[in-house]
Formats: C-alpha cells, sequence, structure tokens
C-alpha cells in the first residue's frame, strides 16, 4: 500500500510498532539466531568461533551417527551385512545426516545459550532496544496534539531542555549547543534560521515549559507501557525512560520554582503577588513532580 499513513495517537498502535521494531533483538525463533548473527558483526573472530563451533558439532554429530546408523541396519536386518550392502550405505547416510544435523543445532543452541549468558550480549542487547525504542518515540511524539506545539524549531522534535535564543526563538537545548560556532566572533553560535547569532550565555532555559513537555513525554509513556503488558521484555526499557524523565522533570520543577524564589527573595515579588505567582506555576506544572497534567 502506498501513502499509508500509520496512526500513532493511541497507546495500542504504539505498542504494536515497539514490538515490530524490536522484534529483532526481543523475539525468539528465527530472530534469537539472526540476532546473534548481527551481534557478531561488531566483532568478527566471535562469528568465526561461531561457525566453527557449529561445524565441529555437525562433523561430530555425522561421525556419531553414522556409527548408530550401521547399528540400527544390524539391529533391524543382520548381523552378516556386507560392508558396502545398500541397506548399511543408507543407514550410514541418514545417520550422519541426522547427526550431523543434530549435532549442528546442539552446537550452535549452546554457543547461543553461552553467548546470552554474557554481560556484553545483555547490555548491546539492552542498547538496541532503547535506541530503537527512544528514535521511535522522539518521531512519533512530535505528533501529539500538545507535544506538537512544544517542538524544536529546526529538528521538529519535543524540546525536553526548551531554550529561548535573543530571537525569541526556541529551540532543544542539546541542538542549538551542537550549532555551529562563528569562530572571528568569540564562538558565538550561528543561528540556524538566520537570525543574529548570538552567544551561548545568552541562551535562557523556559524551566516551564520543560516541565510541560516532560511531564506529557512521561504520561504518555506510562500509557504505553501499560499497553504493553507486565510480561513484555520491552517494558524495562520503557521505565527506564521514564525513570530518565523523572530526573529531568524534577530539575526543570525545581528550577522553575527557584526563578519564582529569587524574585521573591530580590522582592520583585511580594504579598499577593508572589501567591498569585505560586498559584499559576501549580496551575501550569502541577502541585509536585510527581503530579500528571493529563
Amino acid at each position: 500500500m502506498t501513502n499509508a499513513v500509520i496512526d500513532m495517537s493511541s497507546a495500542e498502535s504504539r505498542a504494536r510498532h515497539y514490538k515490530e521494531i524490536t522484534s529483532l533483538y526481543s523475539d525468539n525463533g528465527f530472530q534469537r539466531i539472526k540476532r546473534h548473527w548481527v551481534y557478531q558483526e561488531r566483532a568478527p573472530l566471535m562469528r568465526g568461533v561461531a561457525v566453527t563451533s557449529v561445524i565441529a558439532g555437525a562433523v561430530a554429530g555425522a561421525a556419531t551417527g553414522k556409527k548408530a546408523g550401521e547399528l540400527a541396519v544390524q539391529t533391524y536386518f543382520s548381523d552378516d551385512l556386507k560392508d558396502d550392502d545398500v541397506k548399511m550405505q543408507v543407514g550410514r547416510y541418514v545417520g550422519a545426516v541426522v547427526g550431523g544435523t543434530t549435532g549442528a543445532a546442539a552446537s550452535l543452541y549452546l554457543y547461543i545459550f553461552l553467548v546470552e549468558r554474557t554481560n556484553q550480549f545483555s547490555n548491546w542487547k539492552e542498547m538496541k532496544i532503547s535506541h530503537a525504542l527512544k528514535e521511535f518515540i522522539t518521531l512519533n511524539y512530535s505528533e501529539d496534539v500538545i507535544l506538537s506545539q512544544h517542538c524544536c524549531a529546526v529538528s521538529l522534535f519535543p524540546m525536553t531542555i526548551p531554550a529561548r535564543t535573543p530571537a525569541g526563538v526556541y529551540y532543544d537545548l542539546e541542538f542549538i549547543l551542537n550549532c555551529p560556532r562563528v569562530v572571528n566572533q568569540d564562538h558565538m553560535i550561528r543561528d540556524p534560521l538566520r537570525n543574529p547569532n548570538f552567544s551561548e550565555d545568552a541562551i535562557v532555559i523556559d524551566f516551564e515549559r520543560g516541565v510541560l513537555v516532560n511531564k506529557r513525554i512521561r504520561y504518555l509513556l506510562r500509557a504505553d507501557v501499560a499497553q504493553l503488558g507486565v510480561d513484555s521484555p520491552l517494558r524495562a526499557s520503557l521505565m527506564q525512560q521514564i525513570a530518565e524523565v523523572d530526573v529531568i522533570i524534577k530539575n526543570h520543577y525545581e528550577s522553575a520554582k527557584e526563578v519564582i524564589e529569587v524574585k521573591r527573595r530580590a522582592e520583585a515579588l511580594t504579598g499577593n503577588d508572589y501567591l498569585t505567582e505560586l498559584g499559576r506555576f501549580f496551575a501550569e506544572c502541577g502541585a509536585s513532580i510527581e503530579h500528571d497534567l493529563w
């Protein structure tokens, strides 16, 4: 089907696609074997060891199977069959094929079993799952009805750390800090939208907007986790992402509240004005770090 549009507005549809894009790293069967083949691309020597193990298992199994085939023919037919008898040859061939296949499969399974219990493999698999999910989430959360209003002006992804430039343009902080610098202007940042260049010190973090963005991301992640279910191998990765978002929310929330407190201590906000500002903050950002807004 061409020009098909995949609806990612529901947690159910997102959870289904989470499983699809991570199947190589989480499913069993053929995907499990393919996963190990991909893993070995990072270390060609390991692939050689795996192939050698399978071949050795196949050879050993074939030899054992050949002997078993001879014994089976002698048992079911006659002890005095000649060595070149057709029945004897067929028995050896069938035994060698079955034994070789079994030996190769057993060696492959043993190799996979041992590799999967190494920290290196476990860390690699979790990293791949996490990376795939983060890319998918970043891309599809940007289309969320709320997050779409809080996307970086250039990357078009939700701003986890909203940064406002002197020109009033919002970018994600990580994105704007990685923009090219103007060498002959004290390494000022070259604005990607052709606004005036600016110093890194001139960037203002919008902490309250950061709370809104990240609480929405957490809300969507929690909905996705609920759809995956308790037995999903992807649950741990999404829970880890929720934990990371919680840290960002905490930093934004406390920083935003501190901005108000600084104004109070400087007596820029006094009496009812301070209480009004604090009430507005709680209404927009939630009464606590844990409180969801939706």
